[in-house]
Parts: structure tokens; sequence; C-alpha cells
């Protein structure tokens, strides 16, 4: 008995887990909240424009960034789509865009199958973003 349970146990630890590039790149993101601290005061404000709600994010597995403007954009003369690239670092914790050759830098502060959660320091002023599929 106790060697059949043995074998089970091994083999449900023989499951290979999924790496945080898989969470990334298996479906289409949508940002669902964004808060930063755009006021100096410390304090991280909702600041997610309803425009910005039906925007996609594709992660390939090949690197490229493909962004979705949605139905509803908040600047009409924007393109549809733009694409990109994106790079995550070897230990996971930075996930780094560049789109029209500017890069953005990004702390991965949680990575799972369906929430994604991102801070970065800009100019002096912290962001999150909460992308949810």
């Amino acid at each position: 008995m106790l060697a059949v349970m043995g074998l089970f146990l091994l083999g449900s630890c023989s499951k290979d887990d999924e790496s945080a590039t898989d969470y990334l790149t298996g479906g289409t993101w949508k940002i669902t909240e964004s808060r930063s601290d755009i006021d100096g005061d410390g304090d991280l404000d909702d600041d997610l424009e309803s425009c910005s709600r039906d925007d996609e994010y594709d992660f390939e597995k090949d690197g490229t960034l493909n962004f979705d403007d949605g139905a509803v954009k908040c600047d009409p003369t924007d393109p549809q789509t733009t694409t990109g690239v994106w790079a995550l670092s070897g230990d996971e914790k930075t996930l780094t865009l560049t789109v029209d050759g500017f890069g953005f830098a990004f702390e991965v502060i949680s990575l799972t199958k369906s929430r994604m959660e991102l801070r970065s320091e800009l100019f002096g002023y912290t962001s999150e973003l909460v992308f949810t599929r």
C-alpha cells in the first residue's frame, strides 16, 4: 500500500509547473485597474480611463506584443493596433515592453493564469497596473 501511494505521489509531482512566460502568453489581457501617484502625495489614486477598459494586450511566445485599442478609443487618431516586443527577466521579476522605440520596465508584483499586477517608477512617480483575462 505504501509503495502504491508513493508512486501516486511521485506521479502527481512530475507535472511541469507553468512558468511566468506560460502565464503571460496564455491569452488576451485587459487592464482592469490602474493607480498612480501623479500628484506626488504618496497615495496611489485610481486613474483608469473608461476608454482603456476594452484595450487588449496579447503577449506572443516569440516576444511580440500585440495591442488592440478596442472599440472605444481615448484618442480617435491613435492606430487601432500597435506591435511591440516584450521581455521577461531571467528571475521573472521584471517585464520590459518596447513600443515605437520606447522601453518601459515594470516590476512583476504577481502573475497567475488570470491576473497580472505590475508596478513602475517613471519620472519619480509610482504606477500600478492590474491586468485580468
